[in-house]
């Protein structure tokens, strides 16, 4: 394993739609072995050097307007330059804006905030641009997803 590496499975069950707390139940669960599959970073560092462009067949891309809860969101956010990767969606809140949208999931990359590019942005600048759109109430994502090969 790598800093930036993903988990894809964990004993051979796919994680890329389980809520973050469902996944450490199951790495929990194992005891004391745990068989992981690992994938590849999606953020910057997984391209090839001088690439800035990703190939629109490999990507689903969508814009997400989310209305803020008293809880806020709904999501947590991860990774940023500072880790070397994408900022992303880390975890969707259970009952939260994010999860009663059903649009966002654990693994997204967030590419935008109200219309402006977080791309290769570090974490906390995603945070500050977070809290701007919470206080004015709501927050349009620009979204892009991997797809996977075989789709």
């Amino acid at each position: 394993m790598h800093v930036g590496d993903r988990i894809l499975a964990v004993n051979h069950i796919d994680i890329m739609n389980l809520h973050h707390g469902d996944i450490v139940n199951l790495i929990k669960d194992s005891g004391y072995s745990v068989t992981l599959s690992i994938g590849p970073p999606l953020g910057p560092e997984a391209r090839p050097s001088g690439s800035n462009h990703l190939p629109a067949s490999e990507w689903y891309e969508m814009v997400v307007t989310l209305v803020r809860q008293e809880t806020g969101f709904g999501f947590r956010i991860v990774g940023g330059t500072e880790e070397g990767s994408q900022v992303s969606i880390g975890h969707i809140v259970p009952g939260g804006a994010a999860d009663l949208d059903g649009r966002l999931c654990t693994g997204d990359e967030i590419v935008s905030v109200d219309n402006q590019s977080v791309l290769s942005t570090s974490h906390h600048h995603v945070v500050q641009l977070m809290g701007h759109a919470a206080s004015n109430g709501r927050v349009t994502l620009g979204i892009r997803r991997r797809v996977p090969a075989n789709q």
